[in-house]
């Protein structure tokens, strides 16, 4: 073979290595992808500062954990890396819901059972429309139910039971599409007229 040649066939080898090895990256096609994304990860720790965590329940948020796919509690899109759960029952955590939440916008089951939460139910969370499961139970919210609750139509379990809840179950609650079809709402302990 000409020597020419060969160092011809070698470098288009090599671009070709290269080039296809960059496409690769580019398609997420490596180990080394990133699951966390940098603005939830920060939602997440701006959440978990807005109350407290006095048995340390949430260690694993830290900042310096970039992956907040394997923090306790977080479950993630394996195809996007969206954080799509928060899953923290029964955590003991003190204070009151951080409208940072709104920054995880694949959200779609949230579970905060079982804790101290308090104040009124922020009215944002019927800005997280694409909830499926929202469970607020046994905290220490306290008013009346906020009428934004009615704007997730894609809920199908919904629990407000054992808080200091009083008034009516807010009409949009009441004609939600999936509320006609199925949903599950539990509302023990709530004082409520219809």
């Amino acid at each position: 073979m000409n020597f020419c040649v060969f160092i011809i066939s070698s470098l288009l080898l090599l671009l070709l290595v290269t080039t296809t090895g960059s496409q690769l990256v580019a398609a997420g096609g490596n180990d080394m992808k990133k699951k966390c994304l940098d603005n939830e990860r920060d939602a997440l720790l701006l959440f978990k500062a807005s109350f407290q965590d006095p048995y340390d329940y949430l260690s694993t948020w830290r900042a310096d954990e970039h992956d907040c796919c394997k923090w306790s509690g977080v479950t993630c899109s394996n195809q996007t890396g969206h954080v799509t759960g928060l899953d923290i029952n029964v955590y003991w955590l003190e204070g009151e819901i951080s409208h940072s939440l709104l920054n995880l916008t694949y959200l779609n089951h949230l579970g905060l059972y079982g804790n101290a939460f308090y104040g009124t139910i922020p009215t944002f969370i019927g800005s997280l429309t694409r909830l499926r499961y929202l469970n607020l139970g046994l905290n220490h919210f306290n008013g009346t139910i906020p009428r934004s609750i009615g704007s997730l139509t894609e809920l199908s379990y919904l629990s407000l039971s054992y808080n200091s809840l009083y008034g009516t179950i807010p009409p949009e609650l009441e004609t939600s599409p999936t509320c006609k079809s199925f949903i599950l709402i539990l509302l023990e302990g709530v004082e409520w007229k219809r």
